[in-house]
């Protein structure tokens, strides 16, 4: 661990202020969950951004732990997948364009459910500007921009 020298009070209500620059490092937000942990002796405590879902595809199926990362059953598989330098050519060409696809179809799913969960937090806040979208949803607000275009083109 590194020590940063920043000190903080702990409050009457147990909070603490987490300062701006371990934040900004760290990539925790505004509203971010976060997970606690202690040593086995109890006598230290880590925090860290709660990570949720496959490192790779973000699913939350069948996810499983390794140094430190989730990762489901489907992307362990994945990267277990044959060696296409020594696979013949033929074989690793259609690998390669089945793996496209497949990546293809997987982002295709994911911007369908982001537009889907953009719709209901648009139905529940009608007057909310897109940089409020984009906080409520978690992702950026020129992203939240583009889903918006091809909302209006459906």
């Amino acid at each position: 661990m590194k020590n940063t020298g920043m000190v903080r009070p702990l409050d009457e209500l147990g909070r603490i202020v987490i300062p701006k620059e371990i934040r900004q490092t760290l990539g925790i937000d505004e509203g971010d969950p976060l997970e606690f942990f202690e040593d086995l002796d109890g006598k230290q405590m880590m925090i860290r951004k709660l990570k949720s879902g496959c490192l790779f595809c973000k699913t939350i199926d069948t996810i499983s732990d390794y140094k430190g990362q989730l990762i489901c059953e489907a992307c362990v598989r994945e990267l277990k997948g044959p060696n296409l330098e020594e696979a013949k050519p033929e074989i690793a060409a259609a690998l390669e364009v089945d793996m496209d696809t497949r990546e293809k179809k997987r982002t295709r799913r994911k911007v369908e459910e982001t537009l889907q969960r953009l719709t209901e937090v648009i139905q529940k806040h009608p007057n909310a500007s897109q940089g409020e979208l984009a906080k409520i949803l978690g992702i950026s607000q020129p992203y939240i921009s583009q889903l918006i275009r091809k909302m209006d083109k459906k």
